[in-house]
């Protein structure tokens, strides 16, 4: 990502890395191995769901983002697990954003 020659190239949304992931998941449950991932790129908006959907649910990155990592996470999970609740963010004074879902997470 950082190195001027191939930075052009960086694309976390390009349609082989996520085949190649798919295929990472899928060896990864044949041989009975974990597969965690680590880096930036789950810590992109979106990008934890994503992961999740495909089977990648060892997510590694820098602890700034862990919050808004496991805010969507637990989201993702929320809404494929209970598709009919709506999942709101609420923010109260002095505590960081949590997610909030009626009758799918305890209130906070």
């Amino acid at each position: 990502r950082s190195n001027e020659q191939v930075s052009s190239d960086y694309n976390p949304e390009h349609p082989i890395l996520w085949k190649l992931l798919e295929d990472l998941v899928s060896a990864s449950k044949e041989t009975g191995k974990p597969l965690s991932i680590c880096g930036e790129m789950a810590g992109r908006a979106g990008f934890a769901g994503k992961l999740l959907d495909i089977g990648i649910t060892s997510l590694s990155v820098s602890p700034r983002l862990i919050p808004q990592v496991r805010i969507e996470m637990t989201e993702h999970r929320a809404a494929a697990t209970h598709p009919d609740k709506r999942i709101s963010r609420r923010r109260e004074p002095g505590t960081q954003t949590h997610a909030a879902a009626s009758g799918v997470l305890p209130p906070a």
